[in-house]
């Protein structure tokens, strides 16, 4: 009986210790473009304030301008073309194109997060760099998050890549404050893929004014040991010269400087899936019950959120009928729930009110009143 009691104390203290999100039923008609409902706990917050292109993308004219609401695909440098939809590559159904081709060099869409700006963005989706020249070193602007649509460095975070023998091999993202560039670091060597459909993410957080306390991650899921490609936590990002938040991420958007200089341009590279938000809380779907043993992951999309239930419209992405996957939630720090296991093409399960099945090997938090039956 004491043993009983002891056990009971503490899993009681350990539930109020941890708090990352537990899911305890998912309902619904598992099927792409299907309302999910997710219940569970510690959910936190999401005002579902985010941009998804998927439907954008998918109907676009394929060698049309990208057009949509709050982008700006006006970025030029060298010959003028701008980022265009294309159904030669894609994640899924059709994607958008950077085609880098001879003079080149240069294309890109901003997006405006709107009036005030943000002090922290994530920024995800699937990128394809289709590289058909015989440069052997070239680089590669993939992303900046600016205060302005100015192309130069202002107040902004910079990726300026560069790729040679030894892979992603150079001080390839920088900070800049007012006009002042701050540190550089170099990326995992293995950063990217060539030739094949890869999924990233970008998170930044805004720091004080005149203190090292910003912070950005970058990731490419799927990549072996570990997602995470670069990680900064003590970045200047504002200071009194320049203490506008961020407004814009840029994408795209350069391809050039070139070995051998005399090389032929030409690469294409395709995104598709683009989900951009202000916060790390999202729901996902992969295909491992272990959240960072997930190399397949697919961004889903919120349409209700409370601190035990989220609704959610099933993005099922390139997993099809019959495909057993897992759900995860993620909260606001990052931190992701234990997966729930569904089939693509079936149904939820409604749980019974105040019990949950515990599997075998199952690592989980719980409350006092709950009732444990081991088996």
């Amino acid at each position: 009986m004491k043993k009983l009691i002891y056990i009971l104390i503490i899993l009681t203290f350990a539930s109020y210790c941890f708090s990352a999100p537990s899911i305890s039923s998912v309902s619904g008609t598992i099927d792409d473009g299907e309302s999910i409902v997710i219940t569970g706990s510690s959910f936190g917050s999401n005002d579902l304030n985010f941009e998804w292109t998927k439907a954008n993308i998918d109907a676009g004219t394929p060698g049309a301008d990208f057009a949509k609401t709050d982008w700006s695909n006006t970025y030029v440098s060298g010959a003028s073309q701008n980022i265009t939809y294309s159904n030669v590559e894609a994640h899924t159904g059709q994607s958008l194109l950077c085609d880098f081709i001879d003079d080149q060099v240069g294309m890109g869409a901003y997006y405006d997060f709107g009036a005030g700006g943000v002090t922290e963005a994530y920024i995800t989706g699937w990128v394809y760099l289709d590289k058909n020249d015989a440069a052997t070193r070239f680089q590669w602007k993939n992303a900046r998050i600016k205060v302005n649509q100015v192309y130069g460095a202002t107040t902004a975070i910079l990726g300026d890549l560069w790729y040679g023998a030894s892979g992603w091999d150079n001080n390839n993202v920088c900070s800049v404050v007012n006009s002042v560039w701050q540190d550089c670091y170099p990326q995992e060597n293995d950063a990217w893929l060539l030739g094949t459909w890869q999924r990233f993410e970008y998170w930044y957080q805004r720091g004080t004014i005149n203190v090292e306390d910003g912070e950005y991650e970058w990731r490419r899921i799927g990549r072996s040991g570990s997602e995470v490609i670069i990680s900064k936590n003590n970045i200047l990002t504002h200071n009194t010269g320049d203490n506008t938040n961020w407004r814009y991420i840029l994408l795209g958007h350069y391809y050039g400087n070139l070995t051998p200089a005399e090389t032929n341009r030409d690469m294409n590279i395709y995104y598709d899936d683009l989900y951009l938000s202000q916060t790390r809380s999202r729901v996902e779907i992969g295909n491992n019950e272990v959240f960072t043993s997930s190399g397949h992951k697919e961004i889903q999309i919120p349409t209700a959120w409370s601190g035990t239930e989220i609704t959610i419209e099933l993005n099922a992405g390139s997993y099809t009928v019959d495909d057993n996957v897992y759900v995860f939630v993620v909260d606001a720090a990052g931190d992701a729930s234990p997966g729930y296991a569904i089939t693509i093409g079936g149904e939820g399960e409604e749980s019974t009110p105040g019990v949950t099945q515990i599997d075998t090997g199952v690592v989980t938090n719980i409350g006092s009143g709950t009732v444990l039956n081991l088996q």
